[in-house]
């Protein structure tokens, strides 16, 4: 009978005691090991030998196995990996067949099938046969983390029929456990030898099979993993295009809304109560226009389609406006405004202004909303200077009801939950999309709060500081008889509020109602200026100025694309076709004058300084008067003030229509400038 390895063992310490001794000449040690005869057992030492060395090679096939299998990270090369892993153990283990079977059992385990297989074959030729049903005693050994093995010879009549259909003469099977569950098996075939498995044999494949059992389950999980993310994004990206359908079906009527009332504030025959109605309407249309965007912001930066516009502004111009924006909205608050602007600030910036405008409103919208009484602190700081590179610092302080403790960890999440201690109007998004669009600008947003003490929210972005920017004013003087231009539209609605917003200065006009519309009268009136429509029937606007372009060779002529859809595709395309510039709906007035001056050349007018020489200025004292409205916000105290100046003194009347156009158009900045160059004439 064979020895078993621990009598190995035994002999061969024994042995190499004996070894040692006879090296010292030690003839009473060699004695007293009463086993002389051993020394003259060449075939015991060849055992021992051969026995050690299989133990070796097993111990380094395993490894090797072990560690290829660590190696592989992607999920789609596990099949691959692992049937490289199992030729390693199969070579090092002196076998024709290794496999690795996924077993699935019935409640009662009265049927047992195979869900998927893993094998390696010394001969790739040979069939696979693999596994439909496994026997249930194999799964009751399996449970009690037995090891099967022996010569199919001993197996019981069913088993040994189900192996010598799969060429086995002899096999070893061990358990899978995964989480202390039967996962399933790796057997180890023999087609040749009637093979006595050792247990060194046993073991260490047994501790391999657990090891490659996680890897697989490893692989699985990724895989599914992988699978549910990519499914997620599938659906993210439907969802965002659904949204941004859905946005431009909704801005449509919005434009109609915001562009009628900005129409309509400069009628003149309108009261004052007429006008502050026709204010109601559009901020209502304006708050409408911000959650819209809200929620399809979030959509866009939950797919990585959010990107940043970079454009070159006037920083000074453009803080002074936001200042002017929180001013007119605590209007009627018992709430106090500072703002202050470090004056090491750059004067002219590289930055996307829109989504700079949308953070900082945002987070002065929520310091209106949570303070009732008290003061809301607007400061901005230059605090680092590296070349053209400053690192400016917002930080909006307020003195309202402050964030509770429980909420401070959720505040910029998307899941975060309202304290219905507080009734605030809105999405409740604002700070999350704040928190994405910083982030995106490779920023900071960081808070402190107290709890029924206030908040201050700090904000630090890095921003180029660039050249003067070219700037064209927009007044009343646009002068626009020499030129034409096309609105492209197939909504009639959208039509007439563009031109209704520039017949006023001139321009002579001509509408169409799709692209192949838009291209035929471009080829027989020859307009200055094409506002062109993205999203048309029969044409859609990129197809119609492909063919302005190329087709009636005009290239050019300035073409603005006008569209309520505003995803970075649309944006890309706009760059891609040659488009001169672009307009979102619903349109601000102002933009659109602006464009239409910078692509007509029209040249910068200042009209403050022409009509400062030609209209009779009031007295130092009503400047002054009107000026401290101004840096309140308070619209209807300078319109009061104005028909006060206007019926008590006729002379004033161009400088109080002046004052009046401006207030209309709530241009509380350009009145504050015109005022200060007053007081300084």
């Amino acid at each position: 009978m064979k020895p078993s390895y621990e009598e190995l063992q035994n002999r061969v310490q024994k042995y190499e005691a004996i070894i040692e001794a006879i090296r010292k000449g030690d003839v009473d040690a060699v004695v007293l090991q009463n086993d002389v005869s051993l020394l003259k057992s060449q075939e015991f030492i060849e055992e021992v030998s051969k026995d050690l060395l299989r133990k070796d090679e097993l111990l380094k096939g395993v490894a090797d196995a072990l560690m290829h299998l660590l190696k592989t990270e992607d999920s789609n090369d596990s099949h691959k990996s692992l049937k490289k892993a199992l030729e390693i153990l199969g070579i090092a283990v002196a076998v024709d067949r290794v496999y690795v079977i996924h077993i699935i059992a019935s409640t009662s385990l009265d049927k047992l099938s195979v869900s998927e297989m893993y094998t390696w074959e010394v001969d790739d030729n040979l069939d696979d046969n693999t596994y439909i049903d496994i026997p249930v005693r194999w799964y009751e050994e399996f449970l009690k983390k037995q090891i099967i093995k022996g010569s199919i010879k001993n197996f019981p009549l069913g088993e040994k029929q189900i192996l010598e259909k799969r060429n086995v003469t002899s096999t070893l099977m061990v358990p899978i456990i995964i989480d202390e569950n039967i996962w399933g098996f790796m057997g180890f075939d023999d087609f040749q030898f009637e093979r006595e498995w050792s247990n060194i044999e046993s073991s260490l494949i047994l501790a391999a099979a657990g090891s490659i059992g996680s890897a697989i389950v490893r692989w699985k999980v990724e895989k599914e993993l992988i699978e549910s993310n990519l499914k997620l994004k599938e659906a993210n990206i439907a969802k965002a295009e659904f949204l941004a359908n859905i946005s431009h079906d909704l801005k449509t009527p919005l434009n109609g809304i915001l562009g009628f009332t900005q129409i309509l504030k400069r009628d003149q025959s309108l009261s004052l109560k007429q006008l502050e109605a026709i204010a109601t309407i559009h901020n209502s249309a304006e708050h409408l226009l911000s959650m819209i965007s809200d929620i399809l912001d979030i959509s866009r930066i939950e797919v990585d389609q959010m990107q940043l516009s970079f454009s070159k502004f006037d920083f000074h111009y453009f803080l002074e406006n936001i200042a002017q924006t929180i001013k007119i909205q605590i209007k009627n608050k018992e709430v106090t405004f500072f703002s202050n602007f470090s004056m090491n600030l750059p004067k002219f910036i590289l930055a996307d202004e829109k989504r700079l405008t949308r953070i900082l409103l945002n987070l002065l919208g929520n310091a209106i909303k949570f303070t009732k009484k008290g003061k809301i602190v607007f400061f901005v700081n230059n605090v680092l200077i590296k070349n053209n590179f400053h690192k400016i610092q917002f930080s909006i302080l307020d003195t309202g009801i402050g964030i509770p403790i429980e909420m401070k960890d959720k505040i910029f999440s998307l899941n975060q939950i309202k304290d219905q201690r507080i009734k605030t109007e809105g999405t409740g998004l604002g700070l999350s999309i704040c928190k994405m669009l910083v982030d995106l600008m490779g920023g900071k947003i960081n808070f402190e709060t107290k709890y029924g003490e206030g908040t201050t929210f700090l904000v630090e972005v890095e921003l180029e500081a660039v050249d003067a920017v070219e700037h064209y004013d927009v007044n009343s003087d646009i002068n626009g008889k020499d030129y034409k231009i096309l609105i492209v539209d197939d909504n009639e609605n959208n039509r007439n509020v563009l031109k209704n917003m520039i017949s006023p200065y001139g321009f002579e006009i001509n509408e169409a109602v799709d692209g192949i519309d838009a291209v035929a009268k471009t080829k027989y009136w020859g307009p200055s200026l094409i506002l062109m429509d993205i999203l048309m029937p029969q044409m859609n606007g990129f197809e119609s100025v492909f063919n302005i372009r190329n087709k009636l060779e005009m290239k050019d002529i300035p073409i603005i694309a006008v569209s309520a859809s505003t995803t970075d595709e649309i944006i890309k395309k706009v760059k891609f076709y040659k488009f001169n510039d672009f307009i979102s709906k619903p349109i601000n007035e102002w933009e659109l004058l602006r464009k239409l001056k910078l692509a007509l050349k029209l040249g910068d007018i200042k009209p403050d300084e022409k009509i400062q020489k030609i209209i009779t200025l009031p007295d130092k004292k009503d400047l002054e008067f009107l000026l401290n409205m101004v840096l309140e916000g308070d619209i209807k105290g300078i319109i009061d003030k104005i028909f006060i100046l206007k019926n008590n003194n006729e002379n004033l009347t161009n400088f109080c229509e002046h004052i009046l156009n401006l207030s209309k158009e709530f241009k509380t900045y350009q009145i504050e400038k015109f005022i200060e160059n007053s007081l300084n004439s």
